[in-house]
Parts: structure tokens; sequence; C-alpha cells
């Protein structure tokens, strides 16, 4: 191939490039340096979870359970960022296992549900005051419905009247603490 039909061949391929780039936009830098700023799009609001007829289905509260252990109690909270949202806790003296909420539901009086894949259990309440105010239910170390939280499947709910239930893991922590509880 000869100079000159190489130069025939290329020149519309050239010709073709050269037209392309002119359709580009320059980008032509601001004199300050500054580019108007785009407001990021406006988050889109969560939907609230629609809760089925069948509570397996219900989606697991966002948390953490933690251990600790302190003088007389073994306690494992539930929640996120430092916020408890409920807790099991162990008086190892009383031999006495509490489940609460940190959320008050009438004035003490009211019935927990706990729901766990064995069926629901009916607990009587009272106020919970001390670092983590809310409703509890006190049972007996050696009470089978503990048993039934232990080894629910997957999950397990606290309700109580008034509120929206507290879907909650089934963890090693709050097994831990009622273990400790029976000694």
């Amino acid at each position: 191939m000869t100079r000159r039909t190489a130069t025939i061949l290329l020149a519309p391929v050239l010709c073709g490039l050269t037209a392309l780039a002119a359709c580009t936009p320059a980008i032509v830098p601001d004199p300050g340096g500054h580019r108007p700023a785009t407001p990021p799009p406006a988050p889109r609001p969560v939907p609230p979870v629609a809760q089925g007829p069948d509570w397996e289905d219900w989606q697991v509260a966002p948390g953490n359970w933690t251990y600790a252990r302190a003088s007389g109690i073994t306690i494992a909270r539930f929640g996120v960022g430092g916020a408890v949202s409920a807790w099991v806790r162990c008086d190892l003296g009383a031999r006495s296992v509490s489940v609460g909420r940190a959320a008050q539901s009438g004035n003490g009086t009211a019935m927990m549900t706990v729901r766990t894949s064995f069926g629901a259990l009916q607990w009587p309440t009272r106020i919970a005051g001390g670092a983590t105010p809310g409703t509890e239910a006190a049972r007996g170390a050696s009470d089978p419905g503990l048993d039934q939280i232990a080894f629910s499947r997957g999950r397990f709910t606290i309700e109580l009247p008034g509120l929206a239930p507290l879907v909650l893991p089934t963890w090693a922590e709050p097994v831990r603490v009622i273990e400790d509880c029976r000694g």
C-alpha cells in the first residue's frame, strides 16, 4: 500500500473522529475554582414493615445481644448503639429471671405475651426501674417458659398492650443468663 492510498483510506476515519470530538461539550472550569453543588437526592422514607398474620414472618428488631455479669446479677441486653430495648436478667440470690422491655405499659398490671415457636405465654408484669426503666415479668429460674425462649426457632417476641411487638433473635446471651440462674 502506498502512502497516498493509506492517506485516502484514513481520511474518512479522521474526519469522523474530528466530527465526533466536536459534538462533546468542552468542560470549562469556573474561574473561582468552584462548581455549584448539586444537592443530594432526598432520602426515601422507609415504609413501615407490614406484619402479617404469622408472627414467625415478622421482621426481627435491629440490634445485638450483649452479656454482662455484676454483683449478684447476670444480664443480657438487646439494643442498638447502647440504647437498650429489651433484657433478660437473673437475680442470682433469688434465682429469678426477669424478661423486660424498655417501655412502660400500663401501671405494671399488664400481661406480657412472650411468643415462641412452642406457643404464647402470658406473664404478669411489674414496672422496672433502674438504669433501663420499663416493664418486666419475673419468673422462677426453673420456669419451663424460659426453656421455650431458649429453644425457640430463631426468634421470640415480647408483646405488651398498646405497644408494637418486639421480635428478638434467640442468641446465646439470653440463654446463658437463664443457665446462670439455674446454677
